[in-house]
């Protein structure tokens, strides 16, 4: 298993500082693992950080897009976190995201036929 590049103390774990995204991020930087087979779940990760609030998972998702709007190649998918290794595994997450995508379409359309069906007008136009 990967090592905390920075341990949290634990007396101070609860203080919100160590599970703050941007703390979470940094330590992110050292235990994500290149590769699907080494995702590390948001169980694993606040374990592993010594972290535990109602807000954890949320924080660590947030960290992971901080590390991808900084341009790092992070992936979450249902395995966990992880580094993409190659251009491929990006690509299989991009087509991921667009099959999502299409479902939350479809969706919101079922959502606004029920609603003009049942009120007279649909919740959202134009939405995609």
């Amino acid at each position: 298993m990967t090592e905390v590049h920075s341990s949290v103390p634990s007396e101070v774990k609860d203080n919100g500082k160590y599970d703050s995204p941007e703390w979470i991020a940094g330590q992110l930087r050292h235990l994500l693992q290149p590769g699907k087979a080494g995702a590390l779940s948001c169980k694993q990760i606040a374990s592993l950080l010594n972290i535990r609030t109602d807000r954890t998972y949320l924080n660590i998702r947030t960290a992971a897009k901080q590390l991808l709007a900084e341009g790092r190649p992070v992936i979450t998918c249902a395995k966990g976190i992880f580094i993409a290794k190659d251009r491929t595994e990006l690509e299989e997450y991009v087509q991921t995201m667009q099959v999502r995508i299409q479902g939350f379409k479809r969706t919101i359309e079922l959502v606004n036929a029920v609603s003009e069906r049942h009120y007279g007008t649909p919740i959202q136009k134009g939405l995609f």
